[in-house]
């Protein structure tokens, strides 16, 4: 079994109603193209076992733009011939399923879709006018794909708009340097770099916090997000999320639904998606509300692992018949 997928870490120990699409100003939502992942970004492979002999293997296969040029058709080939050979291959979402059948139509992909403990993320209830000021919380690794430059300029601008709020962005990386400076020129003191946190850091940072921002971006490289887990946990949290449309993040955040989707690279479009929550607490506790249940049904930790098992099981009971 292969299983394709991606992982996101914050340092160390990484740590109802669907009616949510009414009053949400439509110039929030998603430019046209701008979708991203039908390119075909899978972030990792894990562990693959091949058909004949039962061997174990592993490989890896890095999303096209991770890849240097002449390296990419050798890739390809690769996994379109371990994929050939794989008794069933595990796909985190249907953006990397379909990413996978593009390599190779014949193999049989499942998709068990990234899991959470939901025991340990408790409902916080989507509160976005609670608090004095507004919260937002950001979290991943300060890298370029995580577009934490534009929450920055984002955040300049609602202090220009006199948006009560402090923002807290969790996370190490070495685009940090760049950061500060950064902040020491849009908005001193208006934003902290909290550093690498513990998972159990986070989940407190995630009770306080009254919106979460992943404003995740294509770097120039070609790298990008797969399916952060960060978002997984903010909506589990019920905190409102606001993120941008890449790969296969439209498909735990549909706009207007679960969610507030904005265009990458638009700081604008990330400050009126704060500004809407903010001024329409009842739409950031119906988008709050779907996430969760979305969540609860589609993410569930156990659920997912059960999923997984039924698939080994079975894949075992044939070869015991063969």
């Amino acid at each position: 079994e292969l299983q394709v997928g991606q992982k996101e870490a914050q340092g160390p120990d990484p740590g109802p109603g669907r009616e949510g699409s009414r009053r949400v100003p439509k110039e929030i939502g998603p430019q046209a193209g701008g979708q991203g992942g039908e390119g075909g970004q899978t972030g990792g492979a894990g562990q693959g076992q091949g058909r004949e002999g039962g061997r174990l293997s592993e490989a890896h296969q890095d999303p096209p733009g991770q890849v240097p040029a002449d390296r990419r058709g050798t890739d390809r080939g690769v996994l379109a011939d371990l994929l050939e050979r794989a008794a069933f291959v595990v796909a985190i979402s249907e953006t990397h399923r379909r990413f996978l059948l593009g390599a190779n139509p014949r193999a049989r992909v499942e998709v068990v879709r990234n899991g959470i403990d939901l025991g340990r993320f408790l409902w916080n209830g989507a509160r976005p006018r609670d608090f004095r000021p507004l919260r937002i919380l950001g979290a991943g690794r300060l890298v370029e794909k995580k577009g934490f430059d534009d929450l920055v300029r984002a955040c300049a601008l609602l202090r220009d708009r006199d948006v009560p709020f402090d923002c807290r962005i969790v996370g190490d990386g070495d685009q940090r340097p760049r950061l500060e400076d950064l902040l020491r020129t849009l908005c001193p003191g208006d934003v902290r770099l909290e550093g690498a946190r513990t998972q159990d850091e986070l989940i407190a940072c995630l009770r306080e916090a009254s919106v979460f921002v992943a404003p995740c971006v294509t770097a120039p490289s070609g790298d990008r997000d797969g399916l952060p887990m960060v978002i997984l946990e903010a909506m589990a949290a019920g905190v409102p999320v606001i993120a941008t449309p890449i790969t296969a993040i439209p498909e735990i955040v549909r706009h207007g639904t679960t969610g507030l989707l904005v265009a990458e690279r638009s700081p604008e479009r990330i400050a009126d998606a704060v500004v809407s929550l903010w001024r329409d607490p009842d739409l950031a506790r119906r988008l709050a509300a779907a996430a969760r249940r979305d969540v609860e049904e589609l993410h569930d930790v156990a659920r997912n692992a059960r999923r997984l098992a039924s698939l080994v099981a079975g894949r075992r009971g044939l070869r015991a018949r063969l």
